[in-house]
């Protein structure tokens, strides 16, 4: 049987306010998913944030999360 690892590093919702170690930034989220690929992940499902860490869904920063 093969096996698909997916994560989820962000949710939708919570802030750091809920998860002081939450991912907010495109840095963190980043570190996060590579921590997670080099674990064995291969499928990352991201919930982009805007520059006070909320969730959004406009592109205007997710290229740096991926760089």
């Amino acid at each position: 049987m093969t096996a698909i690892i997916t994560v989820a590093t962000t949710g939708p919702i919570a802030t750091k306010a809920d998860n002081p170690a939450l991912p907010t930034t495109p840095e963190e989220i980043a570190a996060e998913v590579e921590a997670a690929y080099q674990a064995g992940a291969a499928v990352a499902h991201v919930h982009l944030r805007d520059g006070a860490g909320r969730p959004t869904p406009t592109w205007a920063s997710p290229a740096r999360s991926w760089t």
